[in-house]
C-alpha cells in the first residue's frame, strides 16, 4: 500500500510540496499562454520571467540554459525550479519545525 506512505510524506513535507506544485503550475500557465498566442513573435520572451524566478539555481549551474534548445527550455526550467523550490521548501520546513519546538512549553519533570 503506497497510499498511507504518500499521505504521511504529504503531512511531513507540506511546504516543499506546495512550493513545487506552485512552480509547476506557473510553468504550465506560461506554456499554455505561449501555445495560445503562438502567432506573436515575442511570445517566447515570457520565459525570461521564469528564468528570473529560478535565478539562484540557474546562476549556480547555468549549463542547462546554455546547452538547451527552445523546445527543451520549459523542461529545463521545470526540473531546475523543482530542485530549487524543493530545497527552499525543506529549509522553510526546518525553520517552522524549529520555531514550533522553541515556543512549545516544556513538560515538568516528575518528582523522584
Amino acid at each position: 500500500m503506497i497510499w498511507p506512505m504518500s499521505m504521511s510524506l504529504a503531512k511531513r513535507f507540506w511546504i516543499p510540496l506546495v512550493l513545487v506544485f506552485a512552480h509547476a503550475l506557473l510553468v504550465a500557465l506560461v506554456a499554455t499562454e505561449i501555445a495560445l498566442s503562438s502567432d506573436d513573435p515575442e511570445a517566447g520572451m515570457i520565459w525570461i520571467a521564469l528564468v528570473l524566478i529560478d535565478v539562484p539555481i540557474l546562476w549556480w549551474c547555468p549549463l542547462p540554459l546554455i546547452f538547451t534548445s527552445d523546445a527543451l527550455l520549459p523542461w529545463t526550467i521545470l526540473v531546475a525550479g523543482t530542485i530549487q523550490w524543493s530545497i527552499v521548501g525543506l529549509a522553510l520546513q526546518q525553520v517552522v519545525k524549529w520555531l514550533r519546538n522553541v515556543h512549545r512549553p516544556k513538560k515538568p519533570e516528575p518528582a523522584p
